[in-house]
């Protein structure tokens, strides 16, 4: 039902209907007459009506009638087309593209009950516009001392191995729109420096980052428990040398993490490293 306290906001919007209070509009559940005026010679009163679907439709014939009320699908007004104030009386005007009888039709983007090529070229105009809300979740987390490890195998006799903590912090990204997530940044150290073998020679570094190309990770393989992140070196002879990294989310709010992480240097004597370390989110550490 529409409130009479909200009737002039609803009449503004609709075009100025120009049935304001002083014309004395009259309401019926959801539809609403009364007297509108037009100050351009010849100046003129008509009745019209108002309705959520069909919108402005005019009920009388005369230039000069007030007065209207509503019923049921029964309009009646003073008219003084013939020089008296007769009453006049009409049925609500004929249905409407939009009713209830006669709905849009599905497709119908211009709302005029027919589907057609300017309905295709309106879809073409919008393809692809996403009103989504934002809901990238950006979430900062905090290595914790257990679990946490970094381990190394290989080598030449083995002499690669060995076992160092991380400490420090990561971001995570998680578009849930658009299933995907990366790491934004990462603040993380190993306990001690790290040789390893890259494109372009030997390095030697204590970043975590650097070690396993988090900021390259980028994934497309998401749910609500876990994200597989993998960054493809590109050497066809060995597999091994693509970083893996996984995601797993220890509980239903996603504020403690686990990650689990391997690569192995793309040469003969390589070293192969892996990670299995847990975090929580920085605003949970204790």
């Amino acid at each position: 039902m529409i409130e009479k306290q909200i009737i002039n906001k609803l009449l503004t919007n609709q075009q100025s209907l120009l049935i304001a209070s002083q014309f004395h509009p009259d309401i019926f559940e959801d539809s609403i007459v009364g007297r509108s005026y037009d100050a351009v010679p010849p100046i003129s009163h008509r009745i019209l009506m108002w309705d959520p679907v069909c919108k402005i439709r005019r009920v009388s014939e005369s230039e000069i009638a007030y007065a209207a009320k509503i019923y049921n699908e029964t309009v009646v007004w003073m008219d003084e087309r013939n020089g008296n104030a007769d009453i006049y009386m009409a049925r609500i005007p004929e249905a409407c593209c939009g009713d209830p009888d006669h709905p849009y039709p599905v497709g119908d983007l211009n709302k005029d009950c027919l589907v057609d090529l300017l309905d295709l070229a309106i879809f073409a105009l919008h393809w692809l516009e996403d009103n989504r809300p934002n809901r990238v979740v950006t979430t900062i987390y905090q290595f914790q001392p257990d679990p946490n490890a970094l381990t190394t195998s290989g080598g030449i006799h083995g002499g690669g191995c060995g076992t160092f903590s991380v400490e420090g912090c990561f971001q995570l990204n998680v578009d849930s729109n658009a299933g995907t997530a990366s790491f934004k940044q990462v603040n993380a150290t190993i306990s001690d420096e790290i040789h390893f073998f890259d494109y372009d020679g030997e390095h030697i570094t204590d970043s975590l980052g650097a070690l396993f190309n988090m900021t390259k990770l980028f994934s497309t393989n998401i749910n609500d428990t876990e994200i597989e992140f993998v960054f493809e070196k590109n050497v066809p002879s060995f597999p091994l040398a693509d970083v893996s990294m996984k995601v797993t989310f220890l509980d239903d709010t996603d504020h403690t993490v686990r990650l689990v992480g391997s690569f192995c240097e793309p040469v003969y004597d390589g070293f192969c490293y892996h990670l299995d370390a847990v975090a929580v989110a920085a605003s949970d550490e204790n």
